[in-house]
């Protein structure tokens, strides 16, 4: 399970492996996307930001992963619009060396769109 976030909006690509290797989508409960943000508002570290995207990988016979995505672009389905990055940013604030540069042209495209 993937899940994708800023803090106006959020999504999750969810997929499970059947034993003979086919895939199926699945959407999880809602009470599991809100533990998600709730989850990615708690791991905020001042300075440095809060996590942009999550992987959730559970496999037999009961172990899982989780990996947290702080500095590359999520990868969003259909794309937040660039204000949705500067209200993140007002929300969770980065010290200017821990903005990626992807970060940095979606804030400057926020500002044209504000114009």
């Amino acid at each position: 399970m993937s899940h994708y976030a800023v803090v106006d909006r959020s999504t999750t690509d969810s997929e499970f492996i059947r034993n003979d290797g086919s895939k199926e989508s699945f959407f999880p409960p809602s009470e599991i996307l809100e533990k998600l943000d709730e989850l990615r508002n708690g791991m905020y570290t001042p300075k440095k930001g809060t996590w942009f995207s999550a992987r959730y990988v559970i496999t037999r016979p009961g172990n899982y992963r989780i990996d947290y995505n702080y500095d590359e672009e999520p990868a969003f389905t259909i794309p937040p619009v660039a204000g949705s990055y500067k209200l993140d940013l007002q929300h969770f604030p980065r010290d200017d060396e821990h903005i990626p540069d992807w970060l940095r042209r979606k804030l400057q495209e926020a500002e044209g769109e504000q114009q």
